[in-house]
């Protein structure tokens, strides 16, 4: 197997795996489909490409190696036409409440026996078809998501535990998709429609085996 590694570092990341009316929170960790849609928007893959998004599903399998977890912080907005909990639209403005994650680092790991894919994601991440965002439009990357070694003749697992830290601190956790693991809700079925199916998640530490 090949795995090919991503840095998912800057100022603000938020990786919404629900969302209702005006609470917008963010997941601890970045989600599959956030990934995949930095994935897809660096190739350049529109949001109803359903049939290159199901062979991402297919050949692809995702981690997520925690460098630094970041702060979670709050931004309280106001907007406005936005439909409240009846359906309706209210008069004037409503509150709402976004989570991002502030500082935080990430060693995010796809793995797949199609080298010629990944190979062209990696040359992708360093040429983007369009702007990148972590998880949410106005959370830009500090620093490339591309890594010059980011292509690794290793398994996930492997290749996530073997690389160097992105940061002066030690990496904690990891999480990586297993049939042992817990159902989470990112697996991405269609961008446009906003609809996904779940997947099942091992989280463990460093120290631990997979």
């Amino acid at each position: 197997m090949v795995t090919l590694l991503l840095r998912l570092s800057g100022p603000l990341q938020a990786w919404g795996e629900s969302a209702r009316f005006n609470l917008r929170p963010t997941c601890p960790t970045p989600t599959k489909s956030g990934v995949f849609g930095l994935v897809c928007t660096a190739m350049g893959i529109p949001r109803d490409d359903t049939a290159t998004l199901a062979k991402l599903n297919q050949e692809l399998r995702f981690g997520i190696r925690v460098d630094r977890p970041g702060q979670l912080l709050i931004d309280y907005h106001t907007v406005s036409n936005a439909v409240n909990l009846e359906g309706k639209i209210p008069q004037g403005t409503t509150p709402t409440e976004r989570y991002y994650l502030a500082g935080a680092v990430f060693l995010a790991g796809l793995e797949g026996s199609d080298c010629d894919l990944l190979q062209r994601i990696h040359q992708a991440l360093l040429k983007p078809k369009w702007p990148l965002f972590l998880g949410r439009k106005s959370c830009m990357p500090g620093e490339h998501p591309w890594l010059a070694d980011g292509i690794r003749q290793e398994d996930l697992v492997t290749a996530l535990r073997r690389y160097p830290p992105l940061t002066n601190t030690t990496p904690s956790l990891l999480e990586v998709e297993d049939a042992t693991g817990s159902p989470r809700m990112d697996n991405p079925l269609h961008f446009g429609r906003r609809q996904y199916f779940p997947r099942l998640v091992k989280v463990f530490s460093m120290e631990e085996n997979a």
